[in-house]
């Protein structure tokens, strides 16, 4: 194959930022290699690498170690490069149902510093907006990071957002309508600022670092007070038209959906109303009250409204035939919507997510066990080995495209 026929195509710019990136990306991965490795192993010209290099130490992305192995028959030693995972920093925010997480790490993801405040859900919004703020300011003061040298922030938030402009468009956590979280918080900190769905952060985490590495396309649902899904597809995140892709809360599984759709997704029949933590919680509570057994006082120290998820699977564990049938029903429909969105999908994998984790192996085979009975092939189904972390993590590597990528490159993206 000639070397014309692997090199991109179009503006000179963007010809340029995506060699750019590929030689970044070489050292980054394989560091210590010298100049001649990296045009050997992407077939660009030397003078065009050299050229690439020497502007990537002019930036402190790279720099010099000294000699390494002889090569060929010259019998020299050539200088080998070294990736500056210091040269910068990035950060990444959860704003979670119950805390705000503010991690920062540095240019390979290795976390520095990492805040957590717990946080009341009926707050308000500008109670989490200043929460958030406080929570980056103490994570920068932590890590004892220059400023000047932090790259971007990306935020996960539970709602719908519009990534290209940085809005939250939909959010019961900010109690209004189209915030436009980018600019406020670009505004205060001078950050180049993304907003995202937090599931769709989680499943980058994912695709990235976690369980879903190895593969293409990567299913992540994560159930807790919510449910949503992140798509992965050929590699990068699927939003959709909207924004909308994976709001599988909305999807009806059991009958009464229609009958009730305006009520919202505390109605009947819909995947998020039977199959979500909360709706395990309310559920549980309700038949706590009606019939208070002696082991859910035990658990609650009388108080139903002390019980929480972990709970419920404790109780199901010792034995509760209430807490049994609330949970095999809300796993059972959980099951209905994975095989749902597998049979539209087709992924390579289905990466489970959030605090139904918390029951462990059983409810992955209860829930394998339902998607196989409602699938002609359903792929592996497995637990999110990032827990907790997966939004965070998904920040980072966001921020991280952006910084190895380039904005010319991404620019030159959102346009197609």
């Amino acid at each position: 194959m000639s070397r014309r026929k692997l090199m991109p195509t179009g503006k000179p710019k963007v010809i340029a930022a995506v060699n750019q990136s590929i030689v970044l990306d070489l050292i980054r991965n394989e560091s210590p290699i010298s100049r001649a490795e990296i045009a050997r192993k992407t077939r660009l010209s030397r003078p065009t690498v050299s050229k690439i290099v020497d502007g990537l130490i002019a930036k402190g992305l790279v720099y010099e170690i000294g000699q390494g192995a002889t090569e060929g028959r010259s019998g020299r030693r050539p200088i080998v490069l070294q990736y500056n995972s210091r040269a910068g920093f990035v950060a990444g925010a959860d704003l979670g149902a119950e805390k705000v997480v503010v991690a920062v790490a540095d240019l390979q993801g290795n976390i520095i510093s990492e805040v957590r405040r717990d946080r009341d859900p009926k707050s308000g919004g500008n109670h989490l907006l200043r929460s958030l703020m406080d929570a980056f300011r103490e994570a920068l003061a932590q890590g004892e990071i220059d400023r000047k040298k932090l790259r971007g922030i990306a935020i996960g938030v539970p709602g719908v957002t519009d990534a290209e402009k940085g809005v939250v468009i939909l959010s019961r956590d900010f109690g209004q309508e189209n915030l436009p979280l980018g600019r406020i918080f670009a505004e205060e900190f001078g950050l180049m600022t993304f907003v995202e769905n937090d599931v769709n952060l989680a499943a980058l985490g994912e695709a990235r670092w976690g369980v879903g590495r190895k593969y293409k396309d990567i299913a992540y649902i994560r159930a807790g007070r919510g449910i949503g899904a992140g798509i992965i597809i050929n590699r990068h995140l699927h939003r959709g038209s909207r924004g909308l892709a994976g709001e599988i809360g909305y999807m009806g599984v059991a009958e009464g959906c229609l009958q009730y759709r305006k009520q919202g997704l505390t109605s009947v029949g819909y995947l998020e109303s039977i199959a979500s933590i909360s709706a395990v919680i309310t559920n549980m509570i309700a038949e706590a009250e009606r019939d208070e057994t002696a082991l859910v006082r035990e658990l609650t120290n009388g108080n139903p409204e002390l019980i929480a998820m972990g709970t419920v699977f404790k109780a199901a564990e010792e034995g509760n035939d209430t807490a049994r049938r609330l949970l095999d029903r809300a796993i059972t429909y959980l099951g209905i919507g994975v095989a749902n969105l597998i049979s539209v999908l087709d992924p390579e994998i289905v990466v489970i997510g959030g605090e139904i984790s918390l029951g462990g192996e059983k409810v992955l085979e209860r829930l394998r066990s339902v998607v196989d009975s409602l699938t002609f092939m359903s792929p592996p189904i497995m637990f999110s080995n990032l827990g907790e972390n997966a939004v965070i993590m998904g920040g980072i590597s966001r921020i991280l495209d952006y910084v190895h990528t380039g904005p010319s490159i991404m620019l030159a993206a959102s346009r197609k």
